[in-house]
């Protein structure tokens, strides 16, 4: 497969990996991988928590050690926290203090990052929605879609055409899986080849190994769920 199909497969396919960034992402709440807002400046945040991503925008030097300086004084969160005794706070004081503690976050943050490398996370987070979701998904059902603004019309015809692209490329997969294994039987010798082909006959190509592929040769985004 060229590249230029792989990234279509990876344009197109849902998946768990990001191609470069293959670590989990997670958000400020949650342990689990998650979809950051791409207008939420905290949310971007989390995705600094993937060194594969804090080198893309840049961050090197005094700014990665102010970076993980933050990171490390407030316990593995870009979120500033204010711990106080006593009685526990109202509801309305509580608001106010996670609102002034979100501000203070931002702010640091702000000083910390240039307006080009938000703008680089805020590309991240579309990226990443594509990688959890598949780009079809990611226009007809994400906030990529209301991004760029596909109308309701366009979702129904890209969700289809997706579909139809994704059925065609894994066919294209399976082909040079099979192929890659008629490769490697044939360093076998003779009686060896006839022996295997007695035992395996016709290749069957599971929806498991059609994804086992190492990490570092995975499109950016594979469908690992999909049972259909």
């Amino acid at each position: 497969m060229t590249y230029c199909e792989w990234v279509l497969v990876a344009i197109v396919l849902s998946g768990a990996a990001h191609g470069q960034i293959s670590i989990s992402i997670s958000n400020e709440t949650s342990g689990g991988y998650v979809i950051p807002n791409p207008d939420d400046k905290l949310e971007l945040a989390s995705l600094l928590r993937n060194p594969t991503v804090v080198k893309a925008i840049g961050i090197h030097g005094s700014q990665l050690e102010a970076l993980e300086k933050i990171f490390v004084e407030n316990r593995g969160s870009f979120r500033f926290t204010h711990q106080t005794g006593g009685e526990l706070p109202s509801k309305e004081e509580l608001i106010s203090r996670q609102h002034m503690q979100y501000t203070r976050s931002v702010a640091v943050l702000d000083e910390l990052l240039s307006p080009d490398q938000w703008k680089l996370l805020r590309q991240t987070a579309f990226q990443t929605e594509i990688a959890r979701i598949g780009l079809a998904n990611a226009f007809a059902n994400g906030r990529l879609g209301a991004e760029i603004g596909v109308t309701e019309n366009q979702k129904t015809h890209l969700l289809k055409k997706g579909t139809q692209i994704q059925s065609k490329l894994e066919r294209k997969m399976i082909e040079l899986l099979v192929e890659a294994q008629a490769e490697l039987v044939a360093e076998l010798g003779t009686e060896q080849r006839l022996l295997a082909k007695q035992a395996l006959g016709n290749p069957i190509i599971f929806r498991d190994e059609l994804f086992r592929i190492p990490l570092e040769n995975r499109p950016k985004s594979l469908d690992l769920n999909d049972k259909k």
